[in-house]
């Protein structure tokens, strides 16, 4: 029987860890530390290759190692295993690699030896036998944070997946795709192979984002709380165009979709909730709890897009998966509304005043700022881990997931408090 080929081949390299003795600038030290060790075109050579390459389970009791081929007793540490297109070096200035970025998983050695080579199998299976969709990935590594060469203290491993494209997409399709990846990766990982479910889905432990003109990595991070991301400077056409001879604008469904992409699950801030502890705007006129900082306090607002220098905005009815009216202010504060998929809780005085034209990420979608270090930030929504405890909102007449902070009234210490509210409509006997 003919051996099955893959869709593309793959080349498996190796990087050795860099002797204390290394002079020279870190990329030549890459460069000649990175070799190549197996070329996989078929099916079956990926097996004979696979079964002879460790596992991350091998790495939980001794390091990768190579031994010299002088038959000397020294030898040498390997960091990480990389597969990469054929072609494509394993490193961001190939051209393949320029204009995309990377995921990383980080896996703490307590998650188990057999959990650690499913996620990795998993991932590596996807992608070779082309099921991870889109077709973006340009490789994958295995990176050896576990212990150094003389057993260092106990770390993690990190898989990282590296992607494409992005020169070729539009700035909306762009965002969409990376997402998309995102999850399918997320959940290739999670499935459970010889149950045929979906386990514990691990969520990106970092986002890192190429620039193609310097090829540098951008540092920003998505670790729970990292740096609010800047839109492109081609994000502009997202910016929904306001109808102003009208009291009312049906927001166009093609826009919607383009402004669903780069809007985030919003949500209320942990800033805000701190600001206004205790407080609550439970008036479906003025259902946004908020900071004004003219009066220096605490108060509920309408949404923006109710009145919008006298005109009303509104999501489409025929486009159901985008109903829930949304908004974001650019950098020079002007509001623009548009449609979302998630119902969403957000404050103005982050959008308008200290955080303007910032957006998130899906995983990390909470606009927020910190105060200590005067930035601003993305986070997760707090009532996702809430000691422990993953609260959601099922309820289409409750749809919004709301976070506050109350007193305890024995302890006089902040009380979390989740809840779940009613979508954000406009009075019908107004505007």
């Amino acid at each position: 029987m003919d051996d099955l080929p893959l869709k593309c081949s793959w080349v498996v390299w190796q990087q050795r860890a860099a002797p204390k003795s290394t002079s020279g600038t870190s990329s030549s030290h890459y460069e000649e530390s990175t070799t190549q060790i197996a070329s996989i075109s078929s099916v079956e050579e990926f097996w004979q290759t696979w079964e002879r390459l460790p596992q991350p389970s091998d790495l939980l009791t001794r390091r990768m190692a190579e031994k010299n081929l002088d038959g000397s007793e020294d030898c040498h540490y390997v960091d990480a295993l990389m597969i990469f297109r054929e072609g494509v070096l394993p490193q961001w200035e190939d051209a393949a690699n320029s204009e995309g970025g990377h995921f990383q998983f980080h896996f703490k050695t307590s998650t188990g030896a057999a959990q650690l080579d499913e996620y990795w199998n998993n991932v590596v299976l996807g992608t070779l036998g082309n099921t991870l969709e889109p077709d973006m990935i340009t490789g994958l590594r295995l990176v050896d944070k576990i212990t150094g060469p003389k057993g260092g203290v106990p770390s993690t491993l990190r898989i990282e997946a590296s992607w494409c494209g992005l020169a070729v997409l539009k700035i909306r399709r762009r965002t969409g795709a990376v997402a998309a990846l995102q999850r399918n990766i997320e959940s290739c990982l999670a499935t459970r192979t010889l149950e045929g479910r979906l386990g514990h889905v691990p969520k990106v432990g970092g986002l890192h984002l190429l620039d193609g003109e310097s090829q540098k990595v951008d540092r920003r991070r998505f670790l729970g709380e990292g740096r609010a991301e800047e839109p492109q400077d081609d994000a502009a056409p997202m910016a929904l165009p306001l109808d102003r001879d009208t009291s009312e604008n049906t927001l166009d469904p093609t826009e919607v979709l383009g402004f669903a992409a780069l809007l985030e699950v919003s949500g209320n801030s942990v800033y805000i909730s701190k600001l206004c502890k205790g407080r609550t705007c439970n008036d479906a006129t003025f259902p946004i709890l908020d900071y004004d900082p003219a009066q220096k306090k605490c108060v509920c607002l309408r949404h923006p897009c109710w009145d919008d220098n006298g005109v009303q905005h509104k999501c489409p009815g025929d486009v159901p998966e985008d109903k829930y009216l949304s908004f974001y202010h650019d950098s020079q504060g002007k509001l623009n509304c548009g449609c979302s998929k998630e119902p969403n809780y957000k404050s103005v005085y982050l959008s308008k005043d200290l955080c303007k034209d910032s957006h998130c990420t899906p995983e990390h979608p909470i606009l927020d700022y910190d105060e200590e270090k005067q930035t601003c930030i993305c986070r997760t929504h707090p009532c996702w881990d809430d000691n422990g405890l993953t609260h959601s909102c099922p309820d289409a007449k409750f749809p919004i997931l709301r976070f506050r902070y109350d007193e305890d009234l024995e302890t006089k210490e902040n009380k979390n408090v989740c809840e779940c509210i009613a979508p954000m409509h406009p009075p019908r006997d107004e505007l």
